[in-house]
């Protein structure tokens, strides 16, 4: 389904089970006292299919179980504090539903489920709702496809969703100028023939290279002009930030085959910003975390494609040591972000 052909050895052992620890209870995570509490998951990829393999055969896909952890999800929100927003980071339901004539029935059990949360519901663009959906349609569903969120509940912060997939070439549903724009623009940087499935996009490539793949996006400049004049804003009334979209921006965050192709121009607006928190993306369904600048880059793995489907969470424990990252099948990692993190839930917590 368009993933290149990767070295399988070495994705096996970049994806071997991490640490498996506890998860924290609503009680432990009430001892620290938020600011706000939101939810966030990335990559749902729902389909009405039989589990699958991945294009490298290193995992196996649950499409019909990613639904269930969804619910999961969704029960884990509604039972604890109260969510300021929910954050939906891209590729709700799978390519798959295009080709099978599901779309609109998988998006609609999906988004039945998220409904069920009362809190506002942000979405993010990734490369699986372009599979299966026009930009106008994506526009009557979701809104805008870049956007900033305020509330009474998150005074004193600002949410940004970007549109990773401002410029691509995946649009299957419309063929245009712009689609033509960006196939230009990757020919310039992969020498493969990117309009072709089955080819090993990423032959020839090494390195950051490997981003230049068909199923990213890239971010143009009325686009970036606008998060800098956000973070401006931002900053001049004391606002702290954070970030979401479906790529990640920061190497070292999640595989170089899943970021951003002109990552380093939003870097270059972020660095020029103190207030920018954490940057939150999906897409590399193996998950990272990198603390770039100040800045905490984050990817929550994805539960749909591993075989383990119930509790796949992690939680950023505040401490008097720097937070310690607990969960059921994920990496260990520490930081000194104040806050609690799952990728169902997160709670900021005051300095």
């Amino acid at each position: 389904l368009g993933f290149s052909a990767v070295n399988a050895e070495e994705e096996r052992k970049r994806r071997k089970p991490p640490l498996i620890e506890r998860t924290a209870s609503h009680e432990e995570l009430s001892n620290n006292v938020p600011i706000f509490n939101f939810g966030l998951i990335a990559d749902v990829q729902y389909a009405d299919i039989p589990d699958k393999y991945n294009y490298v055969r290193t995992l196996k896909r649950q499409y019909r179980g990613a639904l269930n952890v969804l619910r999961n999800a969704v029960t884990h929100w509604t039972d604890g504090p109260k969510l300021a927003f929910v954050a939906n980071l891209g590729d709700s339901i799978d390519q798959h539903n295009s080709s099978n004539g599901e779309t609109y029935k998988s998006f609609r059990k999906v988004m039945a489920e998220f409904r069920k949360v009362d809190s506002p519901l942000l979405n993010a663009v990734g490369n699986h709702e372009l599979y299966n959906f026009s930009r106008q349609e994506l526009h009557e569903i979701y809104g805008p496809a870049y956007f900033s969120f305020s509330s009474e509940d998150t005074k004193g912060w600002r949410v940004i969703f970007l549109d990773s997939y401002d410029l691509n070439c995946i649009d299957s549903v419309e063929h245009n100028e712009e689609k033509e724009e960006a196939y230009r623009y990757l020919a310039r940087h992969n020498p493969n023939n990117i309009k072709k499935f089955g080819v090993d996009w990423s032959k020839g490539l090494s390195g950051m290279q490997k981003r230049f793949m068909p199923y990213n996006g890239g971010i143009k400049e009325n686009q970036l002009a606008w998060l800098e004049t956000e973070l401006s804003t931002a900053e001049s009334k004391g606002e702290k930030v954070i970030i979401c979209a479906h790529l990640a921006v920061a190497p070292g965050s999640c595989s170089n085959s899943a970021i951003t192709w002109n990552y380093e121009e939003v870097l270059n607006i972020l660095d020029k910003h103190s207030n920018v928190v954490a940057y939150f993306s999906g897409h590399d369904h193996g998950g990272g975390y990198i603390k770039r600048n100040g800045v905490h880059h984050i990817c929550p793995s994805c539960f749909f494609a591993h075989d383990f489907l119930f509790n796949h969470f992690c939680v950023l424990c505040r401490h008097a040591q720097p937070f310690k990252c607990i969960g059921e099948r994920q990496r260990s990692l520490s930081c000194n972000m104040r806050s609690v993190i799952t990728p169902t839930r997160i709670s900021l917590v005051p300095s």
